[in-house]
């Protein structure tokens, strides 16, 4: 199964986990003895984009930035959240579940094909 959190913080946050400090997040252009802090690896205060909307809304800071990410089909990924998240209906979620809708409309906004996703769409075909 996809670890999502890993993958939101790793392909669209653009962090790593330190080398030495390797309970937490850093940006990846930081090095080992200047950087800051961005999340946190392990419980009780991991980035958890999926199931924490604080963390879901530090997502839509991030992509909603112009020039964050490349291009997909001709336009940024702010331009594709923003239209998924238009469409949305966050309202009708819990705050648990709206995290993951978050999530998920970042993943499809950066064209990141989640494992599981493929499985399922393969399976139906």
């Amino acid at each position: 199964m996809d670890d999502i959190d890993t993958i939101i913080a790793t392909k669209i946050m653009g962090w790593v986990v330190h080398p030495r400090d390797t309970g937490n997040w850093v940006k990846s252009c930081d090095d080992q003895i200047g950087y800051k802090v961005m999340g946190s690896t392990c419980f009780p205060f991991k980035f958890s984009p999926s199931q924490n909307i604080d963390d879901a809304w530090q997502v839509i800071e991030h992509i909603s930035t112009p020039g964050a990410g490349t291009r997909i089909d001709g336009l940024p990924w702010s331009t594709r959240f923003a239209y998924s998240f238009e469409k949305s209906n966050l309202w009708a979620f819990d705050a648990k579940g709206a995290a993951l809708e978050i999530s998920m409309m970042a993943l499809r906004a950066a064209g990141i094909e989640l494992e599981s996703n493929a499985k399922d769409q393969t399976a139906g075909a």
